[in-house]
């Protein structure tokens, strides 16, 4: 189901590629590929994409609750101008 928004959608689509390419890294670590060197470089690929993954998810929050926070400053200052109690 589609949500609300263009961003919210790409974030989705994102978050939904992101797993599906730390779930397959997971194949990488079976007898599929015999050299134990290439299992450790594909770990830390896969490391590497997830810490990614949850940098990319930490920033969007980051980024919307410090936007929450700017604009309950700026109702608080407005309501404190047109008060003048503060």
């Amino acid at each position: 189901m589609p949500l609300i928004g263009r961003f919210r959608n790409r974030l989705e689509c994102f978050n939904e590629l992101s797993v599906c390419i730390i779930t397959f890294h997971y194949a990488l670590f079976t007898d599929y590929v015999l050299d134990k060197d290439t299992q450790y470089n594909y770990g830390i690929a896969q490391d590497l994409y997830t810490s990614y993954y949850i940098y990319v998810n930490i920033v969007i929050i980051i980024y919307f609750t410090l936007h929450a926070v700017y604009l309950i400053y700026v109702k608080m200052r407005k309501i404190c101008i047109v008060s003048k109690t503060c």
